[in-house]
C-alpha cells in the first residue's frame, strides 16, 4: 500500500487518490498524476517518490516484459529498481518543465526502462561467460597441456560456478561485489566510484573480497572444477 502522507502533505494524499482513479479508469484529467511528479522532482518529496514507484510499478513491469522476459525474479526486480533510479537521477526539473503532458513524462520513464533492460541483458551475457581467475584467486595453476573447453561447456560451467559463488555470499552487498569483480572485472577503485554508498573505501572492498575468496577457495566443488582445467 502507498504510505499516506501526513501533516502538511494532505494535498499530496489527495493527488495520489485522484491519480489512482485516473490510472485505473482513465477517467478525468491526468493533471493529478503529473502534479505528483512535480512534488517528487521539484520538492524532492520522498513520499511523492514512493507514491510514483508504487503507482507506476505495474506499468514498468509490463514494459519490461515487452522488452524481454527475465526468468529470474531477482533479475526482474533489479531492472525495476534500476529503471526508477535512472529516472530519479536523470529526469531533472528542467526536463519536467519542458514536458507538456503526463505522457511525455512517462515516455522518459520508459526510456529508463529500456536502458535498464539493455544493461541487465549485457550483465547476464557477461555472467554466462564468467571466468573465475583460478590461478590468482584459488591457488590452482593451469598446466602446459591445458585445453580450453568449448563454448557449450563454458556456458554450463559458468552457470554452475556462479551458483556456487552466490551460495557463499552472505548478503546482497557481497553478491554485488562478486558480480562486479568476477563478472564485470572491475577494480576496487572503480567499484568505490560507482557504488560509494555500498562500498565507502577501497580497503572495504579488499576486506570483503578477501573474505569471500577465502570461502570460495575452500569449496570442494570449485577445487574439482579447477582440477579439470589442468
Amino acid at each position: 500500500m502507498i504510505a499516506r502522507p501526513m501533516g502538511n502533505n494532505k494535498d499530496l494524499a489527495r493527488l495520489i487518490e485522484l491519480c489512482k482513479k485516473w490510472l485505473y479508469s482513465s477517467k478525468g484529467e491526468d493533471n493529478p498524476c503529473r502534479e505528483i511528479f512535480r512534488y517528487a522532482i521539484k520538492e524532492r518529496d520522498q513520499e511523492a517518490w514512493e507514491a510514483i514507484e508504487e503507482l507506476y510499478r505495474p506499468l514498468v513491469y509490463r514494459w519490461i516484459r515487452q522488452e524481454g522476459p527475465f526468468r529470474d525474479s531477482r533479475d526482474l526486480e533489479e531492472v525495476v529498481q534500476d529503471a526508477f533510479f535512472r529516472f530519479w537521477r536523470y529526469y531533472t526539473l528542467d526536463k519536467f518543465r519542458r514536458s507538456g503532458s503526463l505522457g511525455e513524462v512517462l515516455a522518459y520513464l520508459r526510456t529508463c526502462v529500456v536502458s535498464a533492460v539493455m544493461e541487465k541483458k549485457r550483465e547476464l551475457h557477461r555472467r554466462e561467460r564468467i571466468e573465475i581467475p583460478w590461478s590468482e584467486d584459488f591457488g590452482v595453476s593451469r598446466g602446459p597441456g591445458h585445453v580450453p573447453p568449448d563454448d557449450s561447456e563454458q556456458d554450463l560451467e559458468a552457470t554452475a560456478v556462479w551458483q556456487i559463488v552466490q551460495s557463499h555470499c552472505r548478503d546482497r552487498r557481497e553478491e554485488l561485489l562478486a558480480r562486479l569483480t568476477l563478472v564485470g572485472k572491475l577494480k576496487a577503485r572503480e567499484i568505490v566510484r560507482l557504488y560509494p554508498d555500498e562500498f565507502p573505501s577501497v580497503e572495504e572492498v579488499y576486506r570483503l573480497r578477501r573474505n569471500l575468496f577465502k570461502r570460495l577457495r575452500r569449496d570442494i566443488r570449485l577445487k574439482r572444477m579447477a582440477q579439470k582445467r589442468l
